[in-house]
């Protein structure tokens, strides 16, 4: 339903923890836009691109702690994924978007001491969000991971 690339850093502030995503529906390809009917017109497809980000804020009670926000930077233009229209407003669900935060989180931490990594260091990964033949949402896998390289 959804496939997508990460890296496990904030890619536009690099004091700020964060993982950087692109993510689009069903099989399109999100490195290598493909042509795509949108309004009758054959266009490029754009994915989803947002940053996910730790900031201080504050909780209901008033007192500070760390928070992730979620910023678009730009949505996705599909319009249809297999034949219907697209699910969710986001490609990706809240919930999902959660679920793939915790995932990279614990892939950084498995392969920074593995790789002898700095502050620097971040993993470049590949996931997706299943298909599913019943209408439910699927599930989310990681499909690679390896050292980013800037």
């Amino acid at each position: 339903q959804v496939n997508g690339v990460g890296v496990t850093k904030n890619v536009f502030q690099a004091s700020t923890k964060g993982h950087y995503v692109n993510a689009q529906y069903g099989e399109i390809s999100v490195t290598n836009p493909e042509p795509i009917i949108v309004g009758g017109v054959t266009v490029n497809s754009v994915p989803d691109e947002f940053l996910l980000a730790e900031v201080l804020g504050n909780d209901a009670n008033g007192n500070i702690e760390y928070q992730w926000i979620q910023q678009y930077m730009r949505h996705s233009n599909v319009e249809t994924v297999y034949g219907l229209p697209v699910p969710t407003e986001n490609c990706l669900t809240d919930a999902e978007v959660d679920e793939l935060r915790i995932a990279m989180d614990a892939i950084q931490a498995h392969f920074k001491p593995i790789y002898n990594g700095d502050e620097t260091f971040a993993v470049d990964i590949e996931f997706k969000i299943t298909f599913t033949t019943d209408g439910s949402r699927g599930h989310l896998e990681i499909k690679q991971a390896r050292p980013w390289i800037d």
